[in-house]
């Protein structure tokens, strides 16, 4: 019973239905900054949004609670239409950031991603920041973030990485009201920023 309770309440959460009453639940929050440099550093555009919980996310939290999963290695996917990365045959492919040992490889693949906790402070609450970056491989404009999850199921697991993490699945995603340009040879810095309040 109390875990098709919770499985409402995550449903209701991915859907926003709670969110018309923030007194009634938890709200997710994913904070984002996306910062386009030039090769020399130099700030060209930069972007600050919210984004949303998916199903698959809501689904997420639900099984670690319910302990049918473990949290395993985050990873953060940047989008466009063709790709603004080089994948493998010099193929355009989105740009992902992922935790060492996480899930996946390739050549637009980078293990950049650094995780840590922020405290509360300011007005806002404890946080968890995922930082890094990725250099765009063609001229492009950038419509879309992900942030990713691998989980891995409920037991005897000490580690969660990818030798054991179950395939990955969208946790957050958003798609830009305009998209932000970038030239190939510029970077892209990305800031993630998860909270519940």
């Amino acid at each position: 019973m109390k875990r098709l309770v919770l499985a409402a309440a995550c449903t209701l959460l991915a859907s926003g239905a709670l969110a018309q009453a923030p007194e009634a639940g938890i709200h997710v929050s994913g904070a984002w900054t996306l910062q386009v440099r030039a090769a020399d550093g130099t700030p060209v555009e930069g972007r600050s949004f919210h984004n949303d919980l998916t199903a698959a996310g809501a689904r997420y939290l639900l099984g670690i609670l319910a302990r049918e999963s473990v949290h395993g290695a985050l990873g953060i996917r940047v989008l466009s239409a063709q790709g603004p990365c080089i994948g493998e045959g010099g193929a355009r492919t989105a740009c992902i950031l992922r935790e060492p040992d996480a899930i996946g490889e390739g050549e637009a693949v980078t293990e950049e991603l650094v995780f840590q906790i922020v405290p509360a402070g300011n007005g806002l609450p404890q946080r968890i920041r995922y930082t890094g970056s990725v250099s765009a491989g063609f001229n492009d404009s950038i419509t879309e973030v992900q942030s990713w999850f691998a989980p891995c199921e409920y037991g005897e697991v000490l580690a969660c990485d990818a030798s054991n993490a179950a395939p990955a699945d969208a946790f957050t995603s958003r798609v830009l009201g305009t998209p932000l340009a970038v030239q190939a040879g510029q970077t892209v810095d990305v800031t993630f920023e998860l909270s519940f309040d």
